[in-house]
């Protein structure tokens, strides 16, 4: 360890995060993101989402999250599933990016859990639905299969049909 404290604690930081994943529901399915992206959650009734014209179905709108302006993405939406009415379960994961924080609206979350390397693989080749082009991984839990989230092509990638 280096004798800079700050370099210690980011080292630390980094091995506590290292495989964690933040597990949250679409419908049936369970999905996860990298804990280290996660800057927070926050319950989608606390958020005035305000409606962009002219952009994607997926693309709820914009909010004001303490003085910040962030785009607020339906996960749902842009997943091409059917959109469902909120619940008090519905929340938006913000997520820290470099072009600046994103908000993505999700069914609910479950848990942050540590999926060691040897139980993460590549999803099967096959392009079974359109959701896949989302998919970088697969974690194999104790009680299920996560599928681990490709943000980058989330949020930046235009969708292709299959």
């Amino acid at each position: 360890m280096e004798k800079n404290g700050n370099s210690a604690v980011a080292v630390a930081s980094a091995t506590t995060t290292k495989n964690r994943y933040l597990s949250f529901a679409i419908g049936d399915e369970i999905f996860g993101i990298e804990i280290d992206v996660v800057k927070e959650i926050i319950n989608i009734n606390t958020l005035g989402i305000v409606p962009v014209p002219h952009t994607p179905d997926y693309v709820k709108g914009i909010a004001n999250l303490r003085g910040y302006i962030i785009p607020v993405i339906c996960v749902r939406l842009r997943f091409l599933m059917e959109q469902k009415e909120y619940t008090d379960s519905t929340c938006i994961v913000v997520l820290e990016q470099k072009e600046g924080n994103i908000g993505l609206i999700v069914d609910g979350v479950n848990e942050v859990k540590h999926i060691d390397e040897a139980h993460i693989a590549l999803p099967p080749s096959a392009k079974l639905n359109h959701i896949n082009q989302f998919v970088k991984n697969l974690g194999k839990t104790e009680d299920a299969v996560m599928l681990l989230v490709d943000t980058q092509k989330l949020l930046y990638d235009e969708p292709h049909p299959i």
